[in-house]
């Protein structure tokens, strides 16, 4: 049973390292797309059916 507990919590440990190294990478690349992209302008909106 011990060898079973040792092995879950392994697996528990791989598991939160694999999403913290998931999270921090999508943060930096995130950052990277913004620093290169300049100023995100909003799509226009069509407003001729008003008129």
């Amino acid at each position: 049973m011990d060898l079973l507990m040792q092995r879950s919590q392994w697996i528990s440990v791989l598991t939160g390292v694999i999403a913290v190294v998931l999270g921090v990478g999508y943060l930096i690349l995130v950052q990277v797309l913004d620093w290169r992209g300049g100023e995100m302008l909003p799509a226009p909106v069509d407003l001729s059916f008003l008129f």
